[in-house]
């Protein structure tokens, strides 16, 4: 096994997002274990080939264990971290009280990306996500309010929409 066996993180971390990219749902578990790597630039690509091999496979990831990755919501790396919410994005498998739980401590975020990230995958739990795109509305950041009003749209939440707009026009 060549990954194994590289010492130098920055190529571990291209062989891993070479991998993301014509990874089959078979490397899951494999994928599962870069999440723990020692390098920051590996974890993060092991979450983001995850996330593209859960898109390519429509959610269905037999072997996808979300325990697993619940705890690079709190790495100190902001790359992990984001990792954790694009792959709520794109991985329309996990279920909702998971991917819930992940978008409200990802929500709470000190970096911008990541919260804007997962405002923008809140659209996908519709009516159960609704509390959390609000919130994300009244961010102070103004790419997270967009991600989330762009969330709104994917949920099909007109009713808050159009809350948002007479808010604005109110202003």
């Amino acid at each position: 096994d060549v990954l194994a066996k590289e010492k130098d993180a920055t190529v571990r971390q291209r062989l891993v997002e070479a991998l993301g990219r014509i990874a089959q749902g078979s490397d899951i578990t494999f994928l599962m274990a870069l999440v723990k790597d020692k390098a920051a630039p590996v974890r993060a690509a092991a979450l983001i080939a995850i996330a593209e091999l859960a898109f390519r496979e429509n959610g269905h990831l037999p072997n996808f264990e979300p325990s697993a990755i619940a705890e690079s919501l709190t790495d100190a790396d902001p790359s992990v971290r984001f990792g954790v919410a694009y792959l709520l994005q794109r991985h329309r498998g996990i279920e909702a009280k998971h991917g819930l739980y992940w978008a409200d401590k990802c929500s709470r975020d000190a970096d911008t990306a990541v919260r804007a990230a997962c405002a923008r995958a809140l659209g996908r739990y519709g009516d159960k996500g609704r509390n959390l795109r609000m919130k994300a509305t009244q961010d102070a950041d103004w790419r997270v309010r967009v991600a989330a009003a762009q969330s709104h749209a994917d949920a099909g939440d007109m009713a808050a929409i159009s809350q948002r707009v007479q808010a604005l026009a109110s202003a």
